[in-house]
């Protein structure tokens, strides 16, 4: 009766996949793992550029918009790096302002495309956590929020070093879900 049950074909199949996932493991212990080549990705060459007026958005010690307008250059067909010069002249004209903290760079900028809608997201790298009171922060993000807001971008989503984050920098929570 036992040698029955073992001529199943649930058994049989069973034991082939365990024989099989068995040498299978084993090889890949014998040789020693897998080599990683490093690969330089390199951007195209003659890539045009092109001059786009942006506005940028600040907000005055009262809480009042001021909008300016500057000129970035930017590829000609990456969406994505239009908003990423957006931020960086939102940033040096913000560290000027004395808003921007001098040792936070502007965030890396990514346009994921779901269906018909587009997300921006934002993502801050630094290895200490800028100092801000919440007034500062409240002014920043709603000068990043603003900017987005005056050309083109309804919604973002932040990131903290590549981390989803729940809030800004330390005090204000914002979206972070893609």
């Amino acid at each position: 009766m036992r040698t029955g049950l073992l001529l199943k074909p649930e058994v049989i199949l069973a034991a082939l996949l365990f024989v099989l996932g068995a040498g299978y493991l084993m090889g890949g212990l014998l040789e020693g793992g897998v080599e990683l080549r490093e690969v330089e990705l390199q951007a195209p060459e003659g890539r045009s550029m092109r001059a786009v007026e942006v506005q940028l958005v600040r907000f005055d010690p009262a809480g009042l918009e001021v909008p300016s307008f500057v000129t970035v250059e930017v590829p000609e067909d990456d969406e994505a790096g239009l908003y990423a010069a957006t931020l960086a002249a939102l940033r040096e004209t913000l560290v000027a302002d004395g808003v921007w903290p001098q040792e936070l760079p502007a965030p890396l900028v990514f346009l994921p495309s779901v269906g018909r809608s587009s997300n921006l997201v934002l993502d801050f790298r630094f290895a200490d956590k800028p100092s801000l009171t919440v007034a500062q922060e409240r002014s920043l993000l709603d000068s990043i929020e603003a900017t987005l807001a005056a050309n083109g971008i309804d919604s973002a989503s932040y990131l903290q070093n590549g981390q989803a984050a729940r809030v800004f920098l330390e005090h204000l929570t914002v979206r972070s879900s893609l």
